[in-house]
């Protein structure tokens, strides 16, 4: 992670050149305070195995590598049982909350897919703003408690804080059935 990204990523300076994922790491260790099940890879998402049960969390900046990882890894994955993907602007956030093998999820997140030529470009000034990817990241924990505990959850939320848009489509239907074991 390069120094000027500590200002909106809300890591210390002292992680700054360091892998996010191993950051992210060591703040979720000091704030829980105990061991937790918690594996950082830092490497391009490929073939890896991954753990029956996953839940990944994509968070990128490019459209194309988005759609990559969707057809390539997740879609149709066994061992994913939930998928998030975020996206973000200077004040803006988009999450998608997927079941990866259910086919209602699969086509509605398809239709938010689209190639980085067609998708808005920022300079990247105009993402530092701290409190878009903080609320993104409580958007994130807060689905997972929800789908957990069979509470309504939404494939798409759309958080605009200059006006103060909050749009939820399309409630995902029988999440229930497809938690995990606890």
């Amino acid at each position: 992670m390069a120094i000027h990204n500590t200002a909106y990523s809300f890591y210390p300076e002292k992680y700054a050149k360091k892998a996010k994922v191993f950051s992210l790491e060591k703040i979720i260790r000091h704030f829980k305070g105990k061991a937790i099940n918690f594996q950082p890879i830092e490497e391009k998402f490929k073939n890896q195995k991954l753990p029956k049960e996953s839940i990944v969390i994509v968070l990128v900046d490019d459209m194309d590598t988005r759609a990559e990882i969707w057809q390539k890894r997740i879609k149709n994955n066994p061992d994913v049982f939930l998928y998030f993907e975020g996206r973000m602007s200077f004040e803006t956030y988009r999450l998608y909350t997927i079941r990866p093998c259910v086919p209602e999820d699969i086509g509605f997140y398809e239709s938010r897919l689209y190639p980085q030529s067609e998708a808005y470009q920022e300079t990247c000034g105009q993402k530092s703003i701290v409190f878009t990817p903080m609320s993104l990241a409580a958007e994130i924990a807060c689905n997972i408690k929800k789908f957990v505990k069979n509470e309504p959850v939404y494939k798409e939320i759309i958080r605009e804080f200059y006006a103060g848009t909050l749009i939820a489509n399309e409630l995902m239907e029988n999440a229930f059935k497809f938690a995990p074991r606890l």
